[in-house]
């Protein structure tokens, strides 16, 4: 099994690369908002008394801290289903957020939130039913 990933500021997908050249059986399962970072941002009201400068480093700050506890769910979730243990929160949150492939970037991840990890859970879930659904056509 190859999983691979990818994440943003509001989520990650997980793809099984061993499928990912063939369009009828390519599995790719997203939570429930990565797709939404690639929409194009409407402005938004300064908060009170910032410049626009200002705001954005905010926005930005946010967007970089949750990209980073996003990045670290992806690993875990990938590192877990390789390793064939239970898919389950507990197993998520003691799964290392290490994965080689990443190199330096692995030093800017954060430990993810329970939420974060809740949704690992469904994607991951839906991941392996996938893998199921496939393995059974073949």
């Amino acid at each position: 099994m190859d999983i691979r990933g990818s994440s943003n500021w509001q989520g990650f997908c997980i793809c099984d690369f061993e499928t990912i050249s063939d369009a009828a059986k390519r599995i790719i399962v997203r939570s429930e908002k990565y797709a939404d970072a690639w929409k194009i941002r409407p402005s938004v009201a300064l908060t009170a008394g910032m410049t626009p400068i200002q705001q954005a480093s905010l926005e930005t700050a946010i967007e970089i801290e949750e990209m980073s506890k996003w990045h670290a769910t992806e690993h875990k979730l990938i590192n877990l289903l390789m390793s064939g243990k239970p898919l389950t929160i507990e197993n998520l949150k003691i799964e290392t957020m290490i994965a080689p492939d990443c190199g330096i970037r692995n030093k800017y991840l954060e430990e993810p939130d329970d939420d974060k990890l809740k949704e690992a859970v469904r994607v991951g879930l839906e991941f392996l039913r996938q893998r199921k659904a496939l393995a059974l056509k073949s």
